[in-house]
């Protein structure tokens, strides 16, 4: 795989999820969690992103939550035999 330049926004996104990560490693990491756990947790932060009812800092924290968790589930599908997910099964709550 070839090496590419990375944005200079994707590097600061990556840092910030890479700081959140490590601020949240006394919880032992994402090995251990289940699909479905994470997808929940996704759905509760991207609730938490659509609700926007806190300032802008709040917003970008939440922001790479998501992002975090998205890592997360691609993380665990890249090491899977079969690594789909049936996104049907998962529906997001309205409010």
């Amino acid at each position: 795989m070839s090496r590419i330049k990375v944005r200079k926004e994707v590097m600061r996104f990556a840092e910030d999820m890479e700081r959140i990560l490590r601020d949240n490693d006394y919880k032992g990491g994402w090995g251990k969690c289940s699909k479905k756990y994470l997808l929940n947790k996704l759905q509760e932060e991207i609730l938490e992103v659509y609700k926007e009812k806190y300032g802008r800092s709040f917003l970008r924290k939440e922001l790479i939550d998501v992002a975090n968790i998205c890592m997360m589930l691609w993380d665990k599908e890249e090491g899977m035999k079969h690594p789909m997910i049936n996104w049907g099964a998962y529906r997001f709550r309205k409010e």
